[in-house]
């Protein structure tokens, strides 16, 4: 797909860029303490079960929403997870704190795929601890204390919507309104505040981490899964997704002898093979990849089928693993190969020999591969670019990286894994760097090389409900309709950018300030709207040429009949309409017809008149070149007049006689009579 060229040279299409949280589960266990008086007093105590996982190359669909359980933390196999032990403790290295407790519980067998399994029952556990010291009453707190403490959390949380209201893209306010609104006790208020801010900020991880989290500390179980739906397929952020293995591994604990520990396996196994197959490929995975070989090697068999069906798995993931350049495939490697020489030292060095060459090519690559990616920054919550050096350099270490993946460094003989890898970079690229078109338009091309137009056009009408003003993705988007004869959908394109341009411009004219601040932007105003009313009329330009090319030039003529009445067309429009008319329709008089239209609203703009000239001058109409300058020049002031002067001096100067170049000078020269003529 490629872009249309724009002759208009004057607008400059400027380009339009979650995180690594530390994810806390909490469970509620339902403890029995002793009084001093004797009684039983309950409390909650805040209890953490959590695994993780990475990525295969087998699909193994999992709806969304259907039922996938999960317990416990498998970030690392630091400790024995297998059916012989109810205790769900896990080491985590991926930033995921969990607290260790032991408990029964039971789940439900329900094999339907439509809902999640219940939470786990609580367990009465007697403590010989006191019961924690009451806080004081209101009445013994000082009235002063009363009186500073709630305003001030107001005074900050109304400070931060302030801030958000002038700039929606403040995220340092964002940010501080959620920790604000977290420590309180409104439950609908911490979602309303969620639910702005992932409307604002869609691709933040973090945020998505945070606001799942905070429902599963309420228990709301339906809503964490509800969040999994929304987010999961659109942010391919690792954190995330093993936030989602964890969800699901706690809500499937394995127990032995329970009549849902298989079922419990058999639906964690799934939930590992969607993850992997989802964000597998990162380098960051390879955790996820260590934890589903060791969720593989603890599973239980009670036959010797059973027995080398697990280890024909293992070996299968092995292999997977090992060919994907992640930061601890060495370490997998390892693994793999006294995996192999365990089972049989004679099988072992064939196995090894074979996938030898794929795992060296691996571990070179990510050791490549982290000379861009490692100054890649994905921490930052995307907002338009601002084009200062930090945002600069991030785009270019993104397109380094893309770059480098489709030199097919892994030396990949089947394209179409050679593509998932470059799409996986293209989505990390456009989740991270949001707000910058020609990453979207750069992708949407890869996708058409490789035939999946209607991948591409998804994902440019995406593009263009995230920048809606952006000339990029929506020229692209309606090139590519109309080369695929959707021109309804084309044109649908260019109307709504016509819209979305003129409704920024109204806003920006409708904007107040006080009157001190009203001179100084009013320049400034004034700019910007000269710069917006030249984009909208560029729109007009390209539907023109976009309706005559699939409706002819009669229905580009009611194209430009309704451009022209509009209050933010500029010359542009008219320049382009005459031209067209002479070239495609080869009628020079309507075009001079244009031209002459368009001087009645622009014959004191220069750039128009040396365009209406430069038409003239090509159809060798000297008594209309001669009479257009004297008739500019007796209503353009002379400061503005100074290009038209140049432009017919140099006609003069090329196709007239010596006696009219001396008179054209000498006018010149009492015009302007600071500047030196060579006569």
């Amino acid at each position: 797909m490629s872009t249309m060229q724009m002759d208009v040279s004057d607008i400059e299409m400027k380009k339009e860029g979650a995180f690594n949280s530390p994810v806390h589960f909490n469970n509620f266990t339902e403890q029995t303490v002793s009084s001093p008086n004797g009684k039983e007093v309950e409390q909650n105590n805040n209890i953490g079960l959590l695994p993780e996982i990475n990525n295969p190359i087998d699909t193994i669909e999992v709806n969304l929403t259907a039922n996938i359980p999960l317990s416990g933390d498998l970030d690392r196999p630091s400790q024995n997870l297998d059916d012989n032990n109810n205790t769900n403790n896990f080491s985590s290295s991926s930033n995921v704190v969990v607290d260790s407790v032991d408990y029964q519980s039971t789940v439900s067998t329900n094999n339907s795929y439509n809902s999640f399994p219940a939470a786990p029952p609580t367990q009465k556990i007697i403590s010989r601890d006191p019961p924690p010291a009451a806080e004081p009453a209101s009445w013994q707190i000082p009235p002063s204390a009363l009186q500073q403490k709630k305003p001030l959390k107001s005074m900050q949380f109304e400070k931060f919507e302030n801030r958000i209201s002038k700039n929606v893209y403040d995220t340092e306010a964002w940010l501080g309104l959620l920790t604000e609104v977290q420590a309180r006790a409104d439950i609908d208020k911490v979602r309303e505040v969620f639910e702005r801010f992932l409307q604002k900020f869609p691709t933040s991880s973090r945020q998505w981490v945070q606001y799942a989290e905070y429902e599963l500390k309420h228990e709301n179980y339906d809503k964490v899964e509800a969040i999994f739906a929304r987010c999961l397929r659109s942010v391919l952020s690792v954190d995330l997704w093993k936030f989602y293995l964890n969800y699901v591994r706690r809500m499937n604990p394995i127990e032995k002898g329970s009549a849902t520990s298989s079922q419990a396996r058999a639906t964690i196994a799934k939930a590992y093979e969607y993850v992997l197959n989802h964000i597998g490929l990162d380098k960051d995975a390879g955790t996820l990849w260590s934890d589903y070989l060791f969720f593989l090697k603890t599973g239980e068999t009670h036959s010797a089928w059973e027995e080398q069906q697990k280890m024909d798995i293992m070996r299968k993931t092995y292999q997977r693993a090992i060919c994907i350049p992640l930061n601890n495939v060495e370490h997998i490697w390892k693994e793999y190969d006294q995996f192999e020489n365990a089972l049989n030292k004679v099988t072992a060095k064939k196995f090894l020999q074979d996938r030898s060459p794929s795992y060296m090519t691996a571990r070179t690559a990510v050791k490549e591969m982290r000379r861009f990616t490692d100054k890649i920054n994905k921490n930052i919550i995307p907002t338009p670019p601002k084009w200062i050096k930090s945002e600069k350099e991030q785009l270019l270490y993104w397109k380094e990286w893309i770059e480098w993946e489709m030199l097919n460094p892994l030396s990949l003989e089947d394209q179409s894994a050679l593509s998932q890898r470059i799409i996986y970079a293209y989505k990390q690229a456009m989740m991270h760097l949001r707000y910058y078109p020609e990453i979207w338009f750069e992708a949407a091309n890869y996708w058409v090389s490789i035939k999946k137009d209607d991948d591409a056009v998804s994902l440019l009408k995406t593009a263009m409900e995230v920048m809606p003003t952006s000339f990029l993705v929506h020229f692209a988007y309606a090139e590519l309709q109309e080369h695929r004869k959707q021109f309804t959908e084309a044109r649908k394109a260019y109307e709504s950018l016509l819209q979305n341009i003129q409704t920024q411009i109204e806003e920006i004219e409708k904007s107040t300030a006080d009157e001190k601040e009203r001179t100084k932007i009013e320049e400034s105003r004034r700019h910007e709207i000269n710069e917006f009313s030249q984009a909208y009329s560029l729109v007009w330009i390209m539907l023109m040429r976009f309706t005559r090319r699939t409706e002819g030039i009669k229905s580009a003529r009611l194209i430009f009949s309704k451009a022209r009445k509009s209050i933010y067309c500029t010359y542009h429009v008219f320049v382009a309409s005459a031209l067209m008319e002479y070239h495609c329709s080869k009628d020079q008089a309507i075009a001079g017809k244009i031209f002459e239209l368009g001087l009645k609203n622009f014959i004191y703009n220069p750039e128009y008149v040396s365009q209406y000239l430069d038409f003239l001058i090509q159809l060798n109409d000297d008594n209309n070149t001669r009479a257009l300058f004297e008739r500019t020049l007796m209503s353009m002031p002379a400061d503005k007049a100074k290009i038209v002067w140049e432009q017919f001096s140099k006609y003069e100067n090329n196709y007239g006689d010596l006696t009219v170049i001396r008179k054209i000078d000498e006018r010149r020269a009492k015009e302007y009579p600071e500047g030196k003529v060579i006569l």
